[in-house]
């Protein structure tokens, strides 16, 4: 009789361990409950409508730029993004406010891209876009290396959850 006993322990223990095999395998395979990814990129802009530029709107407003197809950044090319505070400002209502940015920090391959694509493109537009829009389009005033701040009026959640998907891979 305890041999029985023995062979029926034994073979729900298999059974207990190929069931909780089958579990851990399926949990690494599931969707995260943390933030889904952002597509991040940087492309250059011009100001004009020209041959190969796709129109994109700013900020989905009115202000419009027409952005080269290549990115010359993308979520691959970032070590770290982080919000920072921007202190009180005036908005476009002239409304009191607190608004928040984010720095980027590329790594060293694309703070090589950065440099050279907006050292030769001096006095014209870079666009930020996340998930295929346009966050925001600014005049390149100088050559950019390691570092880009993305500048808009976000509020600090805003900014926060944009970091945790921007950086979410």
């Amino acid at each position: 009789m305890q041999g029985v006993f023995t062979r029926v322990y034994l073979f729900l223990l298999a059974q207990a361990i190929a069931l909780a095999l089958t579990l851990v395998a399926c949990a690494s395979q599931a969707p995260r409950g943390g933030p889904r990814p952002a597509q991040f990129e940087l492309r250059l802009a011009e100001e004009s409508p020209g041959a190969g530029l796709m129109e994109a709107a700013v900020g989905g407003g009115d202000k419009k730029v027409y952005l080269f197809k290549e990115a010359i950044i993308t979520n691959n090319d970032l070590v770290d993004a982080r919000v920072v505070d921007d202190g009180a400002f005036i908005d476009q209502n002239e409304r009191a406010s607190s608004g928040f940015s984010i720095h980027v920090l590329f790594t060293e391959e694309g703070a090589q891209k950065m440099s050279r694509a907006t050292g030769a493109h001096l006095g014209k537009p870079i666009a930020i876009l996340v998930d295929g829009k346009v966050v925001s389009a600014r005049i390149v005033r100088s050559v950019i290396s390691d570092r880009a701040a993305i500048s808009g009026v976000f509020t600090r959640e805003e900014a926060e959850r944009l970091v945790s998907r921007i950086m979410s891979r």
